[in-house]
């Protein structure tokens, strides 16, 4: 790739880069062939600045036995730190993905995320709904502070993501009216599914992820896609990117048709 700052790295997911600034928190030197040095207390920091967007904690979305993900364990290898900069060590949910982006979008705070807006008491008449019962106000669990301009960068990568050439989901996004930004991620893995007893050995696969939001500079909706084992050696056809482009197509395409209603209806 050559040279790269913090928002091309993110713009063509340079892992080189995740790497070096990992090595760089964990206090480590680079030199080719030797061992990094790395403090094992940079495994802790990182995890707890995760953290603070959402990922390997609970989300407190309110449904039950909501999972936090799986941590690795193992923390006697200077590499494994390394595939812990890129999300190749930890894993976490499609909703702690979609609350992470989501707190990029808002600038730093991380929102409490709920599956209904508002809860209606019962009402006599059929067509009509009842009073509001409860609603579900918007509660910030934390918000990571530090410079406007921190936070602003990786949203400037985010945006380059899905909306300038060489991005990684340009192809898909580029162009689209509702300005989307975006992350791509390829996460090493191994099937675990119904099937596996037909195999003698873990079979290698990738999992393909997607988080973005939209608009870029007034974000309105955020989305997260996971997309398990996706065999190495096959095409995976871009799925992430086609599901991640098909909503928000769909989201946009409904608000469209959503604005065109209303207009007629004040006209008439």
């Amino acid at each position: 790739m050559g040279y790269v700052t913090d928002v091309s790295a993110l713009k063509k997911s340079s892992n080189v880069y995740m790497f070096m600034t990992a090595i760089k928190i964990a206090g480590g030197h680079y030199i080719p062939n030797r061992p990094l040095g790395i403090n094992r207390e940079a495994y802790s920091i990182m995890r707890n600045h995760y953290a603070q967007f959402g990922l390997g904690v609970r989300t407190g979305i309110d449904l039950p036995n909501e999972s936090v993900g799986f941590k690795g364990v193992d923390m006697s290898t200077d590499g494994l730190l390394l595939d812990l900069s890129i999300g190749q060590y930890d894993t976490y949910t499609p909703m702690q993905l979609a609350q992470y982006v989501s707190t990029i979008a808002n600038g730093g705070k991380r929102l409490e995320p709920h599956m209904v807006r508002e809860i209606r008491n019962p009402s006599n008449e059929h067509n009509e709904l009842g009073s509001v019962f409860k609603t579900m106000s918007p509660k910030v669990l934390n918000d990571l502070g530090g410079k406007d301009v921190w936070m602003q960068r990786v949203q400037e990568g985010f945006r380059q993501v899905a909306q300038e050439p060489g991005g990684t989901a340009y192809k898909y996004f580029g162009g689209k009216s509702y300005r989307a930004a975006a992350k791509t991620g390829t996460a090493e893995a191994f099937y675990d599914g119904p099937r596996r007893n037909q195999y003698s050995a873990p079979v290698p696969t990738i999992n393909l992820t997607l988080v973005g939001y939209a608009p870029h500079n007034n974000p309105e909706v955020a989305f997260s896609v996971v997309v398990p084992w996706v065999y190495q050696g096959q095409p995976s056809d871009d799925i992430n990117k086609r599901i991640g482009r098909d909503v928000m197509d769909a989201y946009f395409k409904l608000k469209e048709k959503e604005q065109k209603v209303n207009l007629m209806q004040i006209k008439q």
